[in-house]
């Protein structure tokens, strides 16, 4: 997907999600924190992974599961431009 439109989507369709995100990554702004494909990885002492609009948030050390789990977290960033507001109540809530 083209970065414009990934971001234009996000940040319109999806800005109730990417400003929970952003809030939660502040928090996380001390933490390792790096860029897979279009999103903002951020590191996190919880328990879980989860991505919410652009961003992801990953548990500490997951190992060789890391790579599957950002795999599958940043499917979830691409649900949310097809969802945009409908990402929490159908895929996030369930």
């Amino acid at each position: 997907m083209n970065a414009i439109i990934y971001h234009f989507l996000q940040w319109t369709w999806g800005l109730p999600l990417n400003i929970v995100g952003a809030l939660i990554a502040l928090f996380c702004r001390k933490e390792k924190h790096f860029r897979y494909h279009l999103a903002r990885v951020s590191y996190w002492n919880r328990r879980g992974s989860m991505a919410i609009g652009r961003y992801i948030f990953l548990e500490k050390g997951l190992g060789e599961e890391e790579d599957r789990i950002l795999y599958h977290e940043y499917g979830h960033t691409m649900q949310s431009i097809l969802l945009g507001p409908l990402f929490l109540p159908v895929i996030a809530a369930p």
